[in-house]
């Protein structure tokens, strides 16, 4: 018996090591995606302030605006380079401000995901393989939501 015991453990370990590594691979895309639209962000400012010459609260503010697609209008490109790059900008940004958004629901999404399965796997710790006791979990819980274990 010790033997499968061992083996047990060490599956455990196994899976344990394998879920922190894909927790710590999702933080971090997370991040990266945020350092790069944070860059991004950065880089629009400080061009557009030299291309049209506005002052860095208005450059970060259309950079900003621009980003998120929200393109109020106050705020217009004057000269040809500045035409060029807010084009480029634009096509850019926007995409990466999309697989930004996401990279973040595939983490909430997952993360809730992960949160599901915990609570699962500590229901069938407690009510095991009894089809009788699952039964009795099934009815108490019709009607509200599953994945929430009550004590």
């Amino acid at each position: 018996m010790p033997k499968n015991e061992d083996l047990r453990s060490t599956v455990i370990d196994e899976e344990k090591h394998i879920q922190d590594e894909i927790k710590s691979r999702r933080r971090f895309r997370l991040i990266s995606v945020a350092a790069i639209l944070g860059i991004l962000w950065a880089t629009g400012a400080v061009v557009v302030h030299f291309l049209e010459g506005w002052s860095w609260v208005d450059s970060f503010y259309f950079a900003a605006v621009t980003l998120t697609t929200v393109g109020y209008g106050d705020f217009t490109v004057k000269t040809q380079f500045g035409k060029m790059f807010v084009t480029v900008f634009l096509l850019v940004g926007v995409a990466m401000f999309l697989y930004g958004i996401n990279v973040l629901a595939q983490h909430y999404v997952q993360k809730r995901e992960d949160q599901i399965e915990h609570s699962l796997r500590q229901l069938e710790g407690i009510v095991g393989k009894n089809k009788e006791k699952r039964a009795s979990l099934r009815k108490s819980l019709s009607g509200k939501e599953p994945w929430k274990i009550r004590k």
